[in-house]
């Protein structure tokens, strides 16, 4: 066949042809049901992959694992704060406090002190910010630091230092969690 002809015996794209485009399908009420329930778990599953903003392994970037790089470490706890709220209120701060250090942790917690702390005015713009640039990255041995600027819900930029560790004991041995996070003023150039 040439290019821009049509098979004879096609039959597929032939709106008169009433095999395509005049049948009527009657379905019976056993098969009405089996269609309306394929339909309903296509809903559901498609509402489930939007309500959860990716896979399952979304879950395990939210907690410290061995595998998780210090840029990881921070992206995770900045996109959490981002969206604080979801799946439930506070998620974010107890993303944010999942990753702090024993030393860290021992410093702000419990996570009810923490929470205060991060919804005040210091951290407070972290929640629900617009944007988040990552500059600055550097890691030595077993230590990181990682600028972050964001650009808040406000329209104003500021910057936060995030210092991290490698843990060496504890329950998350190889884990990079943060020390401190340390506002800094954006100044523009």
């Amino acid at each position: 066949m040439g290019k821009g002809k049509v098979c004879p015996h096609s039959t597929a794209l032939d709106p008169s042809n009433p095999l395509i485009y005049n049948q009527k399908i009657t379905l019976s009420e056993k098969g009405r049901g089996f269609v309306l329930s394929f339909l309903a778990l296509c809903v559901l599953v498609f509402a489930a992959a939007i309500s959860s903003s990716g896979s399952a392994a979304d879950g395990a970037n939210q907690t410290p694992q061995q595998s998780h790089t210090p840029k990881q470490v921070v992206h995770a706890i900045i996109a959490a704060l981002q969206d604080n709220d979801t799946p439930h209120d506070g998620h974010g701060i107890e993303v944010t406090f999942a990753f702090a250090s024993p030393g860290n942790k021992a410093a702000t917690g419990p996570l009810s002190r923490f929470a205060q702390m991060v919804q005040g005015p210091v951290f407070g713009v972290m929640i629900g910010h617009r944007s988040a640039s990552f500059e600055n990255y550097q890691v030595d041995g077993d230590r990181a630091v990682i600028d972050v600027i964001l650009f808040t819900a406000a329209g104003t930029f500021v910057g936060y230092r995030f210092h991290l560790s490698k843990q060496t004991s504890g329950d998350c041995v190889g884990c990079w969690m943060t020390d401190a996070v340390l506002p800094f003023e954006v100044t523009s150039t």
